[in-house]
């Protein structure tokens, strides 16, 4: 095998495949896009992966985790499948096996955690809470102030979810 300096560019590539995988083992049914893109936020979140986040109307999301969702597709890592009315179904694929010794034991350890603590929350939960953390990190809000925010952000989804998913978070 080559230098790992050589295989560093699958290694953005190879974190992503890493947290699908980990979330289908903890049983998640569907892994989509913006499940992808609101662990991978709180994992940079955590000093994992180096992503650029800005904020849009399903709350963080960085081109670069979209980019590098298609390359673990293209590498073989991942398989995409759109089913209409559905959405997204992101699936680890036994090629992901030749990559994970790029990550380090304390990377694994931080997905494992990260998908511990977020993986059971339903699509909107992860877009609450990401955009919770992401205004709380970026604008200095909390506490009623930072429901509030969210609230005005997320105006699509019920108060009283929106509450309930700031405060599991441990940020209300």
């Amino acid at each position: 095998m080559a230098s790992d300096t050589q295989y560093s560019i699958f290694k953005p590539a190879t974190l992503i495949s890493y947290v699908v995988k980990k979330l289908r083992e903890e049983n998640r049914e569907q892994i989509g896009k913006t499940v992808i893109q609101k662990i991978i936020y709180l994992l940079t979140r955590e000093n994992i992966g180096k992503f650029n986040y800005s904020l849009y109307l399903y709350g963080p999301y960085s081109s670069e985790v979209a980019s590098e969702l298609n390359f673990a597709e293209d590498t073989g890592m991942l398989k995409i499948d759109w089913i209409d009315e559905k959405g997204y179904f992101i699936t680890p694929t036994d090629e992901l096996n030749n990559y994970l010794d790029l990550l380090t034991k304390e990377e694994k350890q931080a997905i494992e955690k990260i998908v511990e603590k977020y993986g059971n929350l339903n699509v909107a939960e992860l877009s609450i809470v990401a955009t919770a953390f992401y205004v709380h990190d970026y604008f200095k809000v909390s506490g009623d102030k930072l429901i509030d925010t969210v609230k005005g952000l997320k105006n699509n989804y019920p108060g009283e979810l929106i509450e309930k998913a700031i405060k599991k978070a441990g940020l209300g």
